[in-house]
């Protein structure tokens, strides 16, 4: 009897089955068509979530470190990136930004999914931001003019960069065109100190022009005619403005080259034109000094300032000392050694999922070398 249950209840379930075929076929029609859909709703929701988003990363043009030229993107960090995106199979594009300070506004906002430049870590960003590993370990380093007052060449670079041929070009001119006009003026007088023909009376000009301008007036020759006087009395006086800013660019391109040689630390800062990037540590360590900077925008801008002598030193990191004096401004040079360090890393918003797998990403170029091996590629070539 036992035995004839499970048959019993199979042949009551076919028969209920035949009895009731249409409802049941339209039941599992139903069911079918809903575990289709559910499938692929799910097959849906994982593709999407499986797909790479286009990640935003920023970054301020620092030479080496990240540059952007006719359309193309190169650098440390460029590289760097490339290969941590490589390792995490993640899809980017670049974004330029131009200073430190929109930059990090821009990720804290979450405008930008990272910040891959040259940020220092500071315990008031972190407040607002995450950082990454470290990727770069950098200093304090002073820089100033490269002269040395025994150095022809050197003292050539300090008056070419600080404007004075230029100054002295123009000066010549304005005297080669005021011996004209008084050679034209006075030549035809008949008691003239100025011969009449062209090549020997504007040498008569030109005499009377230097000996004027230098102040020392032999009296050999003089202009006789009253229009011939008026101009002297004019160039005599113009001629005391130009021997000033003359003499007074010299003297002021000499002192500066002295006061350099002098700079070696922090200490020798007080009472000197400092230069500084805007918005970075550099510039909130001076003001911790009550010493206020000369702000520039980029270190491009700062380097070239100094070499054409409008500070007497700057402040800046140690990776900028590597690069920039090649390229840009080869007459700079380090003052003293570095003497605080700066730990450099990328930036992320707040809570970004990213960090951690950027920073095992990091940590294997780490391991395996070829983080050194990028870094010698671009600084120690």
């Amino acid at each position: 009897m036992n035995l004839l249950k499970p048959r019993f209840a199979i042949g009551l379930y076919d028969r209920r089955i035949t009895e009731n075929g249409p409802y049941f076929r339209l039941c599992l029609m139903v069911l079918t068509t809903w575990v289709a859909m559910s499938l692929t709703s799910h097959s849906g929701v994982y593709a999407e979530t499986q797909a790479s988003p286009l990640l935003r990363v920023g970054s301020v043009p620092e030479h080496v470190l990240f540059k952007y030229e006719n359309g193309i993107h190169s650098g440390f960090y460029v590289d760097l990136w490339d290969a941590v995106a490589t390792e995490l199979d993640l899809k980017y594009k670049w974004v330029v930004i131009d200073t430190f300070v929109e930059l990090r506004t821009a990720v804290k906002n979450g405008e930008l999914d990272v910040g891959a430049s040259h940020i220092s870590i500071t315990a008031e960003r972190e407040r607002v931001m995450d950082y990454t590993h470290i990727v770069f370990n950098d200093g304090y380093q002073l820089y100033i003019p490269a002269t040395d007052g025994g150095s022809r060449l050197n003292l050539f670079s300090i008056l070419y960069e600080s404007g004075f041929f230029s100054m002295a070009g123009t000066a010549l001119l304005v005297l080669i065109a005021l011996a004209h006009v008084v050679w034209l003026v006075e030549k035809r007088r008949p008691d003239s100190d100025f011969r009449p023909g062209y090549l020997h009376g504007i040498e008569d000009a030109l005499w009377w022009s230097i000996v004027t301008i230098t102040t020392v007036g032999y009296g050999d020759k003089t202009p006789k005619s009253r229009l011939g006087r008026l101009i002297a009395v004019g160039w005599m006086v113009m001629s005391l403005f130009v021997v000033s800013l003359v003499v007074g660019q010299v003297t002021s391109v000499m002192t500066i080259a002295n006061l350099n040689s002098a700079i070696q630390n922090i200490g020798d800062l007080p009472g000197k034109s400092v230069g500084v990037v805007a918005d970075t540590v550099f510039e909130d360590f001076l003001i911790s000094l009550d010493i206020k900077p000369v702000r520039y925008k980029t270190s491009a801008q700062l380097f070239q300032a100094l070499a054409r002598g409008k500070l007497d030193v700057i402040l800046s990191d140690v990776v900028n000392g590597l690069v920039l004096p090649k390229h840009i401004a080869p007459r700079v040079k380090k003052a003293g050694s570095p003497f605080k360090r700066d730990d450099v890393a990328w930036i992320l918003p707040q809570g970004s999922l990213l960090r951690e797998d950027i920073n095992r990403a990091l940590a294997m170029m780490y391991d395996s070398g070829r983080y050194n091996r990028l870094y010698d590629r671009w600084f120690r070539q």
